[in-house]
């Protein structure tokens, strides 16, 4: 299925300078009525901070949104904007993994509850800047224990930890395998106890 949304160039003809409400209606006009087997139109939906909720909802990535009267130009443009959405949630950190940036920190390894068990919920190692790095590290260095928290969990070079503190992290949703996808972290929870999840 290929989704198409604009029309640069038809019959020799460049239509990059004509605004995006003309260039659509040249686009529907080729397409017909019937579009060609495996081609969609895309939808074009007017709205504001409702119909970006409503996308999240559905799991998609977010939306693009675009001023109709704009011309096309290639590049990053005011008026075209990507607006993604960003899931956030708290995790109970299990451990980390060594890197080379942040005192020693490469990623703080997650675990979310189900049914009063700690589940693997993957690594975050974005969002620590040159203050909170070295901060967690020694935290988590103060509660190392030998054994993962999660029994049969295996993660190469892992250091373990006691799980004690809950973190909050933003994503942008999970992966097949029930991973965190492009999660960044945003801070520790000082007012929440891993008490409160189990």
């Amino acid at each position: 299925m290929l989704a198409v949304f604009d029309l640069l160039k038809v019959n020799g003809e460049d239509l990059r300078d004509r605004p995006l409400v003309d260039r659509r209606k040249a686009l529907v006009n080729l397409l017909g009525e019937t579009p060609p087997n495996g081609i969609v139109l895309s939808d074009e939906i007017s709205g504001g901070s409702d119909i970006l909720a409503q996308v999240c909802q559905f799991g998609f990535e977010g939306i693009v949104s675009k001023l109709r009267i704009s011309p096309y130009r290639s590049g990053r443009r005011q008026e075209w904007v990507k607006t993604k959405c960003v899931l956030s949630d708290e995790f109970i950190v299990i451990g980390y993994e060594p890197g080379n940036s942040y005192g020693g920190l490469g990623s703080i390894l997650l675990a979310k509850v189900e049914n009063g068990s700690l589940i693997f919920a993957g690594g975050v190692g974005t969002g620590f800047n040159a203050r909170t790095g070295p901060e967690v590290k020694r935290r988590l260095d103060a509660i190392q224990m030998d054994m993962p928290p999660i029994p049969g969990l295996n993660v190469k070079g892992a250091v373990w930890t006691q799980p004690e503190i809950v973190v909050d992290v933003e994503y942008r949703g999970w992966t097949e395998d029930h991973q965190l996808r492009h999660p960044s972290f945003k801070g520790i929870r000082e007012d929440r106890s891993v008490d409160e999840f189990l």
